[in-house]
């Protein structure tokens, strides 16, 4: 909070109600339906290949 402070950032915490957020099945588990899932797969540009590799 002192950094966030500093930077002159306040957060503002607010409750949702599990009903009222998108995000609440995917937090469980439920990622939805398979043809509405993004692709785990990135496609790098050639030119980015040499710099980038999978750890």
């Amino acid at each position: 909070m002192s950094i966030l402070d500093s930077l002159h950032i306040l957060l503002e915490v607010e409750y949702i109600r599990s009903e009222d957020n998108p995000a609440d099945p995917i937090s469980r588990g439920d990622v939805g339906p398979k043809d509405r899932q993004l692709s785990p797969t990135i496609k790098l540009p050639d030119e980015l290949r040499n710099f980038l590799s999978h750890v």
